[in-house]
């Protein structure tokens, strides 16, 4: 067993924020945490234009000088500032190459970092610096790629606004465990002898560490799974999904990494892929009558001191919920990430995390209702699983469908039987 977890803070800007992976006897919280609100809305709105016109500069110079890398940076922080610059998102999307180009600071800056002797291994997506064995290597590699696959099909069946990659992402991999923790506390300052990987958003790189070759095949199984909850952290951040400004609930963060972890012989993953070491924690979860009660849950963004046991708990939960809501309520969840992105930098409060989680995806006891519905049925028995959650999904659906109905006709009546409202008051609410 870990010991346990100490406090895991978001630090925007300054700080890396470090989502940290464990499975086994316990999982850490992912880094998110928080930053300081501005002194005052006028004063943000003027550095917020600044800070626009500064990247829009910037990026107008690269292209002058063919820096393209520098180039597609400057306009994916034009994009995250001011999510409405469509000229922005124009350009991303058709200045962006095929593959994208291998030189990028997070790459020059892992060179700087990573050990003498560390060769360099190229895909099309990503760059891995590593001092592991070759054939570890490439199964990284090919695991690299598949969750990108994977996460690419995530973003096209949400419909989500993602910017493309604006380099090959990094990844450092350790040959021995020792060295990966060497590494993570002096580099990073991530105290990491529990975590089989993390990822760092300031520094745009994920590190990981090769399983021992002793035939432990449950220390290989966690090690594998690491890659792709790490890669999809990053995938996710870097492409502008999340925001690293904003502090997301454990739900969404963690559930979406969750949702993608893989066994070797998984040809694809994501939240419509069942991964059974998580399937199996969630069952024993709703067995046991652990699982949180959704009014709680939602507002959870980090878990303190928590025990190894209490980390395996929220993060089945944080898998089981988010890989249902993905699958019945894919429009709902993809609101919801918007809604975070036009949140002010800095923490959330959970009262506000529920309420941006009713306005964009339902009531809560009507979502816990039908998830719980779910989970019933999953755990009947592993011959029944297949076809009744299928049905049970197809259920689902249609019960969204009628809370959002509802929803709406109940606003209806009120705005029927509600006072006028002025002009000025109509455009403040």
């Amino acid at each position: 067993m870990p010991h346990p977890v100490p406090a895991i803070m978001l630090r925007c800007r300054r700080l890396a924020v470090v989502a940290l992976m464990l499975l086994g006897g316990g999982r850490a919280a992912a880094a998110t945490g928080s930053a300081e609100a501005p002194a005052s809305s006028a004063a943000a709105d003027r550095s917020l234009a600044e800070r626009i016109a500064e990247h829009d500069a910037a990026a107008e110079q690269a292209g002058r000088e063919s820096r393209l890398a520098d180039r597609l940076g400057h306009l994916a922080a034009i994009v995250r500032l001011a999510p409405d610059r469509a000229d922005a998102w124009d350009a991303l999307r058709t200045e962006s190459p095929g593959p994208p180009p291998a030189d990028s600071r997070p790459l020059a800056a892992a060179r700087r970092d990573v050990p003498r002797g560390f060769r360099e291994e190229r895909s099309t997506h990503f760059v891995i610096l590593t001092d592991a064995e070759p054939a570890w290597t490439l199964g990284v590699s090919r695991r690299l790629e598949q969750s990108h696959r994977d996460f690419e099909s995530f973003v096209r069946r949400l419909d989500l606004e993602a910017v493309p990659l604006r380099h090959r992402l990094v990844c450092i991999v350790f040959r021995e465990k020792r060295d990966f923790e060497a590494f993570a506390r002096e580099r990073d300052g991530v105290a990491a002898s529990w975590a089989h990987g993390y990822y760092s958003p300031a520094r745009d790189r994920i590190v990981l560490y090769q399983p021992p070759a002793n035939g432990d095949r449950f220390a290989e199984a966690r090690a594998i799974a690491a890659i792709h909850h790490e890669v999809t952290h990053q995938l996710s951040f870097h492409r502008l999904v999340q925001d690293r400004t904003v502090q997301y609930p454990l739900w969404l963060n963690e559930g979406l990494a969750t949702s993608f972890e893989a066994a070797a012989d998984d040809p694809a993953a994501g939240p419509w892929s069942a991964f059974e070491p998580r399937e199996r924690r969630l069952q024993r979860l709703l067995q046991e009558q652990r699982l949180l009660p959704l009014e709680e849950f939602l507002g959870l963004t980090t878990l303190g001191d928590a025990d190894a046991e209490r980390i395996e708990m929220v993060y089945g939960q944080c898998y089981g919920f988010f890989s249902w809501l993905a699958s019945t309520r894919p429009a709902a969840v993809a609101a919801f990430l918007a809604a975070m992105h036009a949140e002010p930098p800095g923490p959330v409060s959970a009262e506000r995390l529920r309420t941006l989680f009713q306005e964009q995806v339902g009531p809560i006891g009507a979502v816990e209702a039908a998830w719980r519905r779910t989970l019933a049925v999953a755990t009947e028995g592993p011959e029944n699983r297949e076809a009744p959650t299928a049905l049970m999904l197809a259920a689902d659906r249609v019960d969204a469908e009628r809370e959002v109905v509802g929803t709406r006709a109940r606003e209806s009546s009120r705005a029927a039987t509600a006072p006028a409202r002025s002009p000025a008051a109509a455009v403040e609410g």
